[in-house]
């Protein structure tokens, strides 16, 4: 991961305090991850790929026994189904429960 990558995590991270699950991605997983921290680490890293799942989109990826859960918000229904497929192309994911709301009240 870069050096830029990193310190842009953990500046989600302070911004989201609480949220330790989307700091797992600053983890460098080449010093060894568990199945589940390399699996949210991935998807993490895909999100950030997609400018338009960032701030002021928030998503919060968790990872147990391979299956990841999203929670968050986004602004559209097209957000959120981009972020479950995203999730479910990851390597090793069996499966992907989503709780993820949107703005619009068509969801």
């Amino acid at each position: 991961m870069s050096s830029i990558k990193s310190v842009h995590a953990l500046i989600v991270c302070a911004i989201f305090g609480g949220a330790l699950p989307i700091c797992a991605s600053a983890k460098d997983c080449a010093n060894g991850c568990t199945p589940d921290e390399a699996i949210t680490a991935e998807v993490t890293n895909s999100f950030q790929q997609h400018p338009e799942l960032s701030i002021p989109n928030a998503i919060r990826v968790q990872t147990r026994n391979q299956v990841v859960y999203l929670n968050g918000h986004v602004a559209t229904g097209m957000q959120r189904d981009e972020a479950i497929s995203l999730a479910k192309r990851v390597p090793n994911v069996k499966k992907v429960i989503a709780s993820i709301r949107t703005d619009n009240a068509g969801g």
